[in-house]
């Protein structure tokens, strides 16, 4: 689902962060932390880089997968797209 809300990005590398729910991730042995802001709350990140992301026929080299430990509040979603990527699809 493509959030128009989510604007995560990592300070450093400058990579879009693609959200995902803990549970339909596995065997990841190297990871990224990465500091966030968001609405009223701050924290670390756990994010791990894929090799290429393909959304809608399109490759996307330039994020990371960030692994939230919060399922979202939405029926059957299990990722949620930075707005960034809106422009790209």
């Amino acid at each position: 689902m493509l959030d128009t809300g989510n604007d995560l990005k990592d300070p450093y590398t400058k990579k879009n962060i693609i959200l995902v729910n803990n549970n339909i991730i596995s065997n990841i042995n190297k990871y990224i932390y990465v500091p966030y802001k968001a609405l009223n709350t701050s924290g670390i990140i756990k994010c791990f880089k894929a090799d290429r992301i393909i959304i809608n026929n399109k490759i996307f080299n330039n994020c990371l997968i960030g692994i939230s430990n919060n399922n979202f509040d939405l029926e059957d979603i299990d990722c949620l797209l930075p707005n960034k990527l809106r422009e790209d699809l």
